[in-house]
């Protein structure tokens, strides 16, 4: 059986997308961080190039990365206070929660 011999260019390109590869998977963390806009996204770069040689330290970064954030519930100046309302469109009430109406009575 005869083995074929790799020519230096494609062991040059092999080694290089290995590279590549494993350096996307290490920076895996920081690169979810930055495209989903974490405010701490600076923090996970941190903690992911110093400490993510250590697997906790990639755990760690990769879960400050992935954590999920409450959403903001931000009522707007001069929205009214939640309560009953009348509505408008069946002569009945309907609860306002300050941000949505709820389902009608």
């Amino acid at each position: 059986m005869m083995i074929a011999a790799s020519t230096p260019i494609a062991d040059v390109v092999a080694l290089a997308l290995g590279v590549a590869v494993i350096v996307g998977l290490y920076l895996l963390p920081t690169l979810i961080a930055f495209q989903r806009e974490r405010p701490h996204k600076a923090g996970v770069l941190v903690i992911n190039v110093f400490f993510g040689w250590t697997f906790l330290g990639w755990v760690i970064s990769l879960a400050m990365a992935c954590w999920s954030r409450p959403s903001p519930s931000v009522v707007p100046q001069g929205a009214a206070p939640s309560g009953w309302y009348p509505d408008p469109t069946s002569g009945s009430h309907r609860w306002w929660n300050g941000c949505e109406w709820g389902p009608p009575t």
